[in-house]
C-alpha cells in the first residue's frame, strides 16, 4: 500500500469514466489501490471505527443484496447468513471519487462527482419513515456526511436464505 491515508492522493492515477444519464452513479473498476481486509482490521484494532466494521458492513452489504432499502438503521443478519458472505481474495479497493447522477433542487438531471480532497460535506434526504424526535417536533429534513474515502469489493455468497 503506497499510501496509509485512507483517501488516495492527487498524484495517483485512478481515471473515472464517462457516467451514462440512466445510470446513478459510477466508480472505477481499478483493482490497483488495494487493502487486505484481515491485515487493515488488524492493524486498525485500537481504532473506534473500526470495532464490529465487518459485522456491520456485512449487515450492510447483506440488506442491499436482498433487497431491503436502507432506512437509517441496519438490519442485523444471523452469523451464519455473515459467514456465507466472502470477500473475493480478502480485498476491498480504494479509489479517488465517484461520479453521481441526480436531480437537482429545481428538478433538473445533474451530475457531479465526489472526492475527499474537494466535495467532502455531502447531504441527502432524510428517509420519508423517519419518526419526530422526542420532542415531537419532525425531522431535519437532511441527514450529513463527510466523505472519508470510496471503495468497492467483489463478494461471494456461499448460500442463499
Amino acid at each position: 500500500m503506497s499510501n496509509p491515508h485512507p483517501a488516495l492522493s492527487f498524484s495517483e492515477q485512478d481515471p473515472l469514466p464517462y457516467l451514462r444519464p440512466e445510470e446513478q452513479y459510477h466508480i472505477s473498476p481499478s483493482t490497483k489501490y488495494l487493502l487486505h481486509i484481515s491485515s487493515w482490521l488488524g492493524q486498525n484494532a485500537d481504532d473506534l471505527a473500526t470495532r464490529k466494521f465487518l459485522p456491520k458492513l456485512k449487515d450492510h452489504i447483506l440488506a442491499r443484496i436482498f433487497g431491503k432499502e436502507y432506512d437509517g438503521d441496519e438490519e442485523a443478519f444471523t452469523r451464519d447468513q455473515r459467514n456465507a458472505l466472502h470477500f473475493v481474495n480478502d480485498r476491498i479497493y480504494r479509489h479517488k471519487s465517484i461520479r453521481i447522477n441526480y436531480t437537482s433542487y429545481d428538478c433538473h438531471r445533474a451530475q457531479d462527482s465526489l472526492n475527499p480532497h474537494t466535495h467532502v460535506d455531502i447531504m441527502v434526504l432524510v428517509h420519508e419513515d423517519e419518526c419526530p424526535n422526542q420532542d415531537g417536533l419532525a425531522p431535519h429534513p437532511y441527514w450529513y456526511a463527510c466523505i472519508i474515502h470510496w471503495k468497492h469489493f467483489s463478494i461471494s455468497l456461499l448460500k442463499t436464505f
